[in-house]
């Protein structure tokens, strides 16, 4: 059993950290992600604390401000891959390669959540309709790290 002490000790702690250290982990380069009517609403503040930052597919990774939404462990068909990161800003992240006349072992999966298409010889797969920020100036790709078996992007708060 704690002590009276203890109790109030841990919710003086708790509310420092939602009221001064939280606020200051969401702040961004040009402004606030949470402020006072984020934070004196426990609605608004939980809704602001479980946006989405990134997709379901992919894993998240933070460092200060940047979020690195990354698919990571990618094994890739046994051809020259050439990563396809212009639609980023569209949501579309993937990967091409031309595919062989009747392969003689099964035929390459794409990973978790790509979808695959074949056309004109070249195969596809490609994340669509991913949650990337809108009218972030900071949004970068990560193509050209997929021959090491990972590909995503990052963003600042």
């Amino acid at each position: 059993m704690r002590s009276p002490n203890s109790t109030q000790n841990l919710s003086r702690c708790l509310a420092f950290m939602l009221f001064f250290i939280a606020p200051c982990c969401m702040v961004g380069p040009s402004q606030a992600k949470l402020g006072w009517a984020e934070i004196s609403s426990p609605a608004a503040f939980m809704k602001t604390l479980a946006a989405q930052r990134c997709p379901k597919a992919f894993a998240i990774s933070l460092s200060k401000t940047t979020i690195y939404c990354l698919k990571t462990k990618l094994t890739l068909p046994k051809a020259d891959v050439t990563p396809d990161c212009d639609g980023l800003d569209q949501g579309v992240l993937g990967f091409s390669w031309v595919s062989k006349k009747r392969p003689k072992k099964p035929a390459y999966s794409c990973p978790d959540g790509a979808k695959k298409t074949v056309k004109n010889g070249v195969s596809y797969c490609r994340f669509e309709a991913l949650f990337v920020p809108t009218e972030n100036k900071t949004l970068r790709p990560y193509c050209s790290y997929l021959k090491r078996g990972y590909i995503g992007y990052s963003y600042s708060l």
